[in-house]
């Protein structure tokens, strides 16, 4: 369900997947859009896992920096 009633935006599935993985970006479909029930948790779970990437991606990089 769009949040603002006043707008008609497009639905765009991949672009919101990716907004909630990549939690350093903002590509402004999170905002748009509420989930509930299900979705609700899909979508806490994703951004968990970008989270997760996210800081293991920064270790791994650290690592790297670190062992040269």
């Amino acid at each position: 369900l769009p949040i603002y009633s006043g707008q008609d935006p497009s639905w765009q599935p991949v672009i919101y997947t990716a907004d909630l993985l990549i939690p350093v970006v903002n590509l402004g479909q999170d905002g748009l859009w509420r989930a509930s029930g299900a979705s609700a948790w899909v979508a806490s779970a994703l951004t968990a896992v970008g989270w997760l990437l996210l800081s293991t991606g920064a270790a791994g990089a650290t690592r790297i920096l670190t062992r040269r």
